[in-house]
C-alpha cells in the first residue's frame, strides 16, 4: 500500500521576516535568468543594490509595493512583487502596476505556484480598483514569455531594457482585468 501525504501550499502577503529569503532567491534567479542579457559589470551593482535583505525590507515599506510569497510544506518557494512603477509609453492605463519580479525556487517550477502568485497579486489590484498590470521579460527567456502568455498577458511592444551599458530587448507585456 502506498501512503500519500498532502502537500501544503500557501500563497500569502510577504512579511519582513521573508526579506532574506526573497533577496536570496531574487539575487540568484536574476543572475541565472539574465546571464547573457546584461554584462556582469552592469548586473552586479543592480543585484547589490536591490537584492539584499535590507533593500527588500526598505522596499516593503514603500507605499503600494506588494509582495506575495509562496510556501510549500512550510518552506519558502517563490515570490512576486507588484509596484506602482511609472508606466512606459506603450501602456495606455496610467493606473497600472508593474509585475516587477517573479521567481520560484527552481524545483518548484511547473506546479502551479507561479500562476497562484500572479493571481494573488491581480486579485489585490482588482480589489483596489486597478485594471491592468505590465511587465518586461527578456526576449530570449522563452519559458517565461510562454508562461505569461498562458496567464493572460499579451505582448504590446518589444523595447530595450537598459541597465548600465547593457540594453537587451525585452517584451513589454500587459494583462488587463
Amino acid at each position: 500500500m502506498t501512503e500519500h501525504t498532502a502537500i501544503k501550499r500557501i500563497v500569502r502577503t510577504g512579511r519582513p521576516a521573508d526579506a532574506a529569503a526573497i533577496a536570496e532567491l531574487c539575487h540568484a534567479m536574476f543572475r541565472e535568468t539574465h546571464t547573457g542579457a546584461f554584462a556582469f559589470e552592469d548586473m552586479d551593482p543592480f543585484l547589490d543594490e536591490h537584492f539584499t535583505k535590507d533593500a527588500v525590507l526598505l522596499d516593503m515599506q514603500r507605499p503600494n509595493v506588494r509582495y506575495h510569497v509562496a510556501e510549500v510544506d512550510g518552506e519558502f518557494a517563490g515570490v512576486v512583487r507588484f509596484a506602482p512603477t511609472p508606466w512606459p509609453e506603450y501602456v495606455d492605463d496610467p493606473d497600472t502596476f508593474e509585475l516587477a519580479r517573479m521567481y520560484l525556487v527552481p524545483n518548484k517550477i511547473g506546479g502551479g505556484l507561479g500562476r497562484a502568485l500572479i493571481e494573488a497579486g491581480v486579485s489585490q489590484l482588482k480589489a483596489d480598483g486597478y485594471h491592468s498590470c505590465w511587465l518586461h521579460v527578456w526576449e530570449r527567456n522563452t519559458r517565461a514569455t510562454e508562461f505569461y502568455l498562458r496567464n493572460g498577458f499579451y505582448t504590446k511592444a518589444d523595447v530595450p531594457y537598459p541597465m548600465g551599458n547593457s540594453a537587451p530587448v525585452g517584451h513589454l507585456m500587459i494583462r488587463e482585468f
